[in-house]
């Protein structure tokens, strides 16, 4: 009967042992990685849901504010063209009225909703905003409107005329309200929760998938790859890969009402230490196992050289 080469058997089953060892760490370590990223990036989803919260409070309690005054202003105008209608002829008396309470135009319109008389004077014979509408016979409507001119925040306060049926209508640009909602730009949030080395956070439109905020501000504005079979609506949360700018990655979601705030991390990096370790283990097996080989074959050699003297 042929005899078992001992180096072979030794050899085989130490390279088992190594791979076993090897095999069960990197599962292991992986799983450990997995779960330290996820919790990792849901604390950093959790802190950008309380910042988009006290963003919109702050912002809501900022546009109050201003509303608040412009129209009160707006009223003030309302007051003084009752006391004397015949400021409404008066060019000058328009102007000073608008300079009185630092706007940048007034309008007065008819019952039908037509402006007769502005301090901008492209804005005559046309129709006020419709939105105010309602200030036409309600004698104690007031509001305010949010737009956009030419790339400007711009405030639109309405409210009712006294001596008779029509709206008194201001426009703002204030400088001052730009800057206060600058601090809690939506835009703006992810650049102070960084994730990772290479990680990143982002906010997206739930109704257009478009970036409203990216710790890359380069993005902003643009269209996601993400679509809506991406996410899961009914648990709000959860995560899935996709290949972004080339690397694989793990992306980590929380949908709050019209946003999905997003937690983006590279798989390299997720799994960073279990690769290290898995490489660190495979050089000191292959050590151990040439080490452990010499020294069995030493021995051997040893043994057969003293059982055989001659």
């Amino acid at each position: 009967m042929k005899r078992k080469n001992p180096y072979r058997l030794i050899l085989t089953s130490m390279i088992l042992s190594s791979v076993f060892i090897v095999s069960t760490a990197y599962y292991s370590i992986g799983v450990v990685s997995k779960a330290n990223t996820r919790s990792t990036i849901d604390k950093r989803l959790h802190q950008l849901e309380n910042k988009i919260k006290e963003n919109e409070i702050e912002t809501n309690f900022i546009l109050e504010e201003f509303t608040n005054d412009y129209e009160h202003r707006a009223n003030i105008i309302s007051m003084l063209i009752a006391q004397n209608p015949s400021v409404l002829e008066n060019e000058v008396a328009l102007e000073e009225m608008r300079s009185l309470i630092s706007a940048d135009e007034i309008s007065i319109t008819d019952e039908n909703g037509i402006i007769r008389y502005s301090t901008n004077q492209h804005e005559e014979e046309i129709a006020s905003n419709s939105f105010f509408t309602e200030a036409i016979k309600n004698k104690n409507y007031s509001d305010t409107i949010v737009s956009t001119v030419n790339d400007e925040l711009v405030l639109i306060s309405g409210t009712s005329r006294i001596d008779s049926n029509g709206i008194v209508q201001i426009v703002y640009t204030p400088e001052k309200l730009s800057k206060a909602l600058t601090y809690s730009d939506i835009s703006l949030v992810t650049s102070e929760f960084p994730l990772y080395k290479n990680g990143s956070t982002a906010i997206l439109d739930i109704n257009t998938y478009k970036y409203l905020s990216h710790t890359n501000s380069e993005v902003v504005g643009l269209t996601s790859q993400f679509n809506e079979d991406d996410f899961d609506f009914e648990n709000k949360s959860g995560d899935f890969y996709s290949k972004i700018n080339g690397k694989k990655s793990l992306v980590r979601y929380s949908i709050q009402d019209d946003k999905i705030i997003l937690g983006i991390v590279p798989v390299s990096e997720v799994y960073s230490t279990r690769n290290i370790v898995t490489i660190w283990l495979l050089i000191l097996s292959v050590i151990l196992i040439f080490s452990s080989y010499l020294s069995v074959r030493a021995f051997f050699i040893n043994h057969c050289q003293n059982n055989n003297p001659n």
